[in-house]
């Protein structure tokens, strides 16, 4: 921008020059009985000055170029002249057409720069260019879509929560009671967990988010998952079974997701 400012007041500087040159040399015609195209002559640069770069032919140029001078009637120093007028005439216009397309450079490297305006203003990533980006989160249930595999773990440790369970009642066997034992817990966890940021990048970003986040994901899905289990038996827990249940359950869930933060710490940036 700055180099185009220079070359542009370059340019009106060359322009007065060539004007003032002009004008002394339309003297000339003054003392010759040609001043109506002195007058022309001096109009015409006046309006190249004062309306540049925008040119267009008005009454005074047609005027101009309608008039018709006999040069057979010059003498030597008239005619030199006359090719000084010329010669500043077609430096005028080369100036101007010069002008023109820097101007129109510069245009084209200004829509340019918009377009790569553009086109950074509407890409959204993390980190630097060309890098795949970093899923955040939203703590809702469309988290868990993103963390497939933190998700798996978190069953997994359910369902073992279940199968220990059962083998202290005397049912070691791993078969689809465990499952069916699991499944109140499986759909507590996954109901409402995700709403307190529990697949978010956050729950595994270090051993301090994860238990902040773990801490009431954990206690208000393990009591829904106990009511819904008591729902589904026709029963009322005990106390001593809510009490295990939320220890162990709570034990498992921190030992599963502390490990995966000391393996796989996700970023939150």
């Amino acid at each position: 921008k700055f180099r185009f400012l220079y070359k542009t007041s370059m340019l009106h500087i060359l322009s007065a020059c060539l004007l003032f040159a002009n004008v002394f040399v339309s003297e000339a015609y003054v003392s010759n009985g040609y001043k109506a195209r002195a007058n022309l002559e001096i109009l015409k640069h006046q309006k190249i000055r004062h309306n540049w770069p925008s040119l267009s032919k008005s009454s005074d140029d047609l005027a101009y170029e309608g008039m018709k001078v006999d040069e057979s009637k010059l003498d030597q120093d008239e005619r030199d002249r006359l090719e000084m007028i010329r010669s500043i005439q077609t430096s005028l216009n080369e100036v101007e057409n010069f002008e023109k397309k820097i101007m129109k450079k510069n245009d084209i490297s200004r829509a340019s720069e918009d377009v790569k305006d553009l086109e950074t203003t509407n890409v959204q990533w993390s980190g630097q260019a060309g890098l795949d980006s970093v899923f955040i989160g939203e703590k809702n249930w469309n988290d868990i879509k993103n963390r497939k595999f933190l998700m798996v773990g978190d069953i997994l440790t359910l369902t073992m929560f279940s199968y220990i369970g059962r083998s202290m009642h005397g049912n070691p066997n791993m078969d689809i009671d465990v499952l069916l034992t699991a499944f109140p817990f499986y759909i507590g966890w996954l109901s409402v967990s995700p709403l307190f940021g529990a697949y978010t990048n956050n729950a595994t970003a270090n051993q301090k988010e994860m238990i902040k986040i773990l801490v009431p994901s954990w206690l208000v899905s393990t009591l829904v998952s106990i009511s819904l289990r008591g729902l589904i038996k026709q029963d009322v827990p005990q106390v001593s079974f809510v009490a295990v249940t939320m220890l162990t359950t709570g034990i498992m869930l921190y030992i599963w997701r502390s490990l995966y933060v000391a393996i796989n710490p996700t970023s939150t940036e």
